[in-house]
């Protein structure tokens, strides 16, 4: 079961605030939130990191570019040696249901008030629009200036770096993440437990 976003948070700030505690250590799973949420705990981590507590990571999954962004500001990021980090930008997959609603007889019946309004489209083409192409595109592009400058911040790098790193994605092997600078070492679990102790 998962934790709620607003708790998640305020359990962090609470760490922040805790001169008792030097850090946090995160066994990163699967991290289930769609970018604004993942903004917000970027940004609570980041203060967390910048109070001068340390972060360390390790997860035995591969780390997609969005679970990237969210742990990016960590000291150190470990993971086995099997593993991936898809770290390569942004895109936007639609469902085109109108020849699914075809087969059913069923007609969606949408009121369109201007050609920028592409909401329902999905309901009433098979591909996208010209107009639904260029919102989306910008949205996408937002998303991606917003990601390259956190982790810019994040890891303390140039914004031309976090580019090039990101662009030159997705990592297929822990040797060129490591020689990329995206994750520290790697480690079994066991292992992993040991040099926590």
């Amino acid at each position: 079961m998962g934790t709620q976003l607003r708790k998640w948070i305020d359990n962090i700030h609470k760490i922040t605030e805790d001169k008792s505690i030097d850090g946090l250590i995160i066994n990163l799973g699967k991290v289930k939130a769609g970018f604004g949420k993942r903004k917000e705990m970027f940004n609570a981590l980041l203060k967390l990191k910048k109070s001068g507590k340390k972060i360390i990571v390790y997860t035995q999954n591969d780390i997609s570019g969005s679970d990237y962004y969210l742990i990016s500001m960590a000291d150190e990021i470990y993971t086995h040696s099997m593993n991936s980090i898809d770290i390569k930008g942004f895109n936007i997959e639609v469902a085109y249901l109108k020849q699914l609603l075809d087969t059913l007889s069923i007609v969606a019946e949408v009121v369109k008030t201007s050609d920028y309004k592409t909401g329902p489209e999905n309901l009433t083409r098979k591909n996208m629009s010209n107009a639904f192409k260029e919102n989306y595109g910008k949205l996408a592009d937002d998303f991606y200036e917003i990601y390259i400058n956190d982790i810019s911040i994040a890891k303390n790098w140039s914004y031309e770096n976090t580019t090039k790193i990101i662009n030159s994605g997705p990592y297929l092997t822990t040797k060129t993440s490591i020689e990329a600078d995206l994750i520290s070492g790697t480690m079994y679990p066991d292992e992993f437990d040991k040099y926590i102790n």
